[in-house]
């Protein structure tokens, strides 16, 4: 199931089969929302929360009711960029709604304004006290962060500590590495 809040981009999603497209906006709550278009890539324009300059009216839906909707009980993976309504959605979801998630892959918004960061540090912390790990896959702020449900993913200790570390810093090491070996010759 997708759920893309753009009309424009939405329209432009190529049919394929085993995916239901949705054009709904996943937030805060129930009904109609208002997005503002924050750019263009051609013919299609890009939605983010708020309403600031030209805005859009899209359908609305809380996570917990599009799953209801799409009539889906738990979840493997979800992928949220939602353009800076992740907090609104994870300030309306229920633990029990989250729960039900086996991982989700997050698309933070503090690179672009750093006092955003503690309310990404809230979202971690709830969500490890609902039993996921969290790995931060950007160097600077929460750009992507993966969450593992523990309770649902049966992951080694040891894995949970390579995807943290070793998987993050690899590429940056082999170039520091290259560097010294290029100076070197």
């Amino acid at each position: 199931y997708t759920a893309e809040a753009s009309p424009s981009a939405f329209e432009a999603m190529p049919p394929a089969e085993g995916v239901a497209h949705h054009n709904v906006a996943i937030g805060g709550s129930d009904g109609p929302t208002q997005l503002s278009i924050g750019g263009f890539e051609g013919e299609r324009f890009w939605v983010k929360a708020g309403d600031q300059g030209e805005t859009i009216e899209v359908p609305g839906l809380t996570l917990k009711t599009f799953m209801a909707r799409c009539g889906v009980e738990t979840v493997d993976l979800i992928k949220l960029d939602i353009e800076g309504a992740e907090f609104e959605m994870f300030e309306a979801t229920d633990d029990d709604t989250l729960r039900r998630v086996f991982q989700m892959s997050v698309e933070f918004h503090d690179f672009m304004d750093s006092a955003l960061t503690p309310k990404v540090h809230r979202v971690i912390h709830r969500l490890e006290g609902l039993g996921f790990s969290s790995v931060v896959m950007t160097r600077h702020a929460h750009g992507d962060v993966l969450f593992i449900n523990r309770n649902k993913v049966a992951l080694p200790m040891w894995k949970l500590l390579f995807m943290r570390w070793g998987i993050k810093y690899a590429r940056g090491i082999r170039r520091m590495l290259s560097r010294q070996w290029a100076m070197a010759a």
